[in-house]
């Protein structure tokens, strides 16, 4: 986010930013409604009124208290789900996920602790409140430190998206972060990437 916002002000110096945290999906719905310019969200897209720019897929795991991987680490789904879970609201594309997964699995925790942001789950898991989706990266990275555990080898993928309103497209503001995202995600389709000098040997057709 800061490399998104530094470069973004450095190359239009006259866009004005403002931030604003909040729930995935309720974030959607203020793009929608013209509250918020544009948004990053995570999930699918299913409104009409929104378009958005595609950024990379993310992969969540699911992770539990260092304490409970004894008798968790080969443990089976029921298992699993007796367990308390942190979950966020049902307005949380995060949400969605978590019972996408569960539901292919045919089971739902009996107990859950519901929790709004990335931050406070990670945390409620760290301190041993419960299981949880957590992102893959956030998740590796606690586990080589010793403060959570991944649970067997269960995943679920979403797309990471910058969001916007669909009527907006030609906004210049709008096409203005467009621009900066392209770049800082290396999205330009219009620009060849960069030989590898491994390639020279290869000669063209």
């Amino acid at each position: 986010m800061g490399e998104f916002i530094s470069a973004s002000l450095a190359r239009y110096p006259l866009l004005k930013l403002e931030l604003q945290q909040g729930v995935t999906g309720e974030l959607l719905g203020k793009v929608r409604d013209g509250e918020l310019d544009g948004a990053f969200f995570y999930g699918e897209l299913r409104m009409p009124a929104v378009s958005g720019l595609a950024l990379r897929r993310i992969s969540f795991r699911i992770a539990g208290p260092k304490a409970w991987e004894a008798d968790l680490a080969n443990a089976g789904w029921d298992d699993v789900v007796s367990r308390p879970w942190v979950i966020p609201p049902p307005v949380s594309s995060h949400h969605e996920l978590v019972h996408r997964l569960l539901q292919s699995h045919g089971v739902m925790p009996a107990q859950v602790v519901e929790a709004d942001t990335e931050t406070v789950i990670t945390t409620l898991v760290v301190s041993g409140v419960g299981m949880a989706l957590m992102r893959e990266d956030i998740a590796e990275e606690k586990q080589a430190k010793g403060e959570i555990f991944i649970w067997q080898d269960s995943h679920i993928e979403s797309t990471l998206w910058f969001v916007h309103a669909r009527d907006r497209e030609r906004d210049p503001a709008i096409r203005a972060l467009l621009d900066v995202l392209k770049d800082l995600w290396g999205l330009r389709k219009d620009v060849a990437p960069k030989r590898r000098a491994s390639d020279e040997s290869l000669g063209e057709d």
